[in-house]
């Protein structure tokens, strides 16, 4: 009885823990693809603005 008691405890502290792993890694991933998707479309409206700058410079 003591033992299957210790055992569940265990088996209870894996799933947290790999519950907690799993939320941990869905964070980072869904982070960095919204950093790495903000850096995409920015980078085409500062490049925009950019050469817009230097046309106007041009003129």
């Amino acid at each position: 009885m003591l033992q299957l008691s210790i055992q569940s405890n265990t088996n209870r502290s894996r799933i947290n823990f790999s519950k907690t792993l799993f939320s941990i890694r869905s964070r980072c991933i869904t982070h960095n693809y919204i950093i790495k998707h903000l850096i995409f479309c920015m980078k085409s409206v500062f490049c925009n603005k950019i050469n817009g700058i230097q046309f106007y410079k041009n003129q």
